[in-house]
C-alpha cells in the first residue's frame, strides 16, 4: 500500500515539476533582458500564469491550469519572438517539454485514481505494468518528436534546405503538427486500449 501512495504522489508531482521547470526556464530568460521595465511586465505575466495554475489545482478547476501553462510558453516564446533572439534547438526542446507535461498530467488524472483504490495484487500488477507502458511511450514520443523536428530545422539552417523556402516552411511546420498530433491522439489511443482491456479482464474491487 506504501508503495501505491508513492506512485500517486509521483503521478502527481511529476506535471508539477515539469511545468516548474517550464517556468523556470522562461524566468532565466527573462532576466537576461536589458530593458527592466520589459522584464517586469512579462514576470508579472509569468507570475500570474503560475497563479493561474495553482488556483486550478486548488480548487479543481483544470481550465486553469492549461491557461496557465498556455501563458508560461507564450512569455518563454514572446520573450524570443519579440526581445531575445530564438535558438531553434532550444525551442524545440521547450515546445516538446510543454506537451510532455500535458501528457504527464493526462496520465496523472487516469492513473492516479485507479492507485488510489484498494485492488487485488493482480489487478494492481497490470495496471502497473499499463503506467509504465504508457510512460516509456511519452518519453519515446517526446525523444522522437524533438529529434526529428531538430533534425528538419538543422537542414533548413544548414543550407542543406533553403530556409525561406515553401517547402520547407511546409516541412518544418509538418513536423511540429505531427508532434502535436501525437502526443493529442495518443491518450485517445490508450483510452481505447484500456476500455478493451477492462472489457475483456474486468478489475474485480472489494466492496
Amino acid at each position: 500500500m506504501a508503495s501505491a501512495r508513492v506512485t500517486v504522489l509521483l503521478l502527481g508531482a511529476l506535471p508539477l515539476a515539469a511545468v516548474a521547470g517550464l517556468a523556470a526556464w522562461a524566468l532565466l530568460d527573462l532576466l537576461a533582458i536589458p530593458k527592466i521595465g520589459l522584464v517586469q511586465s512579462l514576470v508579472v505575466l509569468l507570475l500570474a500564469s503560475l497563479a493561474a495554475i495553482a488556483v486550478g489545482l486548488r480548487f479543481r478547476l483544470p481550465v486553469l491550469g492549461r491557461l496557465g501553462l498556455v501563458l508560461v510558453v507564450l512569455t518563454y516564446f514572446g520573450t524570443h519572438v519579440f526581445v531575445l533572439p530564438m535558438d531553434p534547438a532550444a525551442a524545440l526542446l521547450y515546445l516538446t517539454l510543454a506537451l510532455v507535461a500535458v501528457e504527464l498530467r493526462i496520465l496523472a488524472n487516469r492513473f492516479a485514481p485507479i492507485f488510489a483504490e484498494k485492488l487485488e495484487p493482480e489487478d494492481r500488477q497490470r495496471v502497473t505494468e499499463a503506467l509504465q507502458r504508457s510512460a516509456l511511450r511519452i518519453i519515446a514520443a517526446g525523444g522522437v518528436a524533438y529529434l526529428g523536428s531538430y533534425l528538419a530545422a538543422d537542414l533548413a539552417f544548414a543550407g542543406t534546405l533553403p530556409a525561406r523556402t515553401i517547402p520547407t516552411a511546409l516541412l518544418l511546420s509538418a513536423a511540429l503538427v505531427a508532434v502535436v498530433l501525437l502526443l493529442a491522439l495518443w491518450p485517445i489511443l490508450e483510452r481505447r486500449r484500456a476500455w478493451s482491456v477492462a472489457e475483456e479482464y474486468p478489475i474485480q474491487t472489494p466492496k
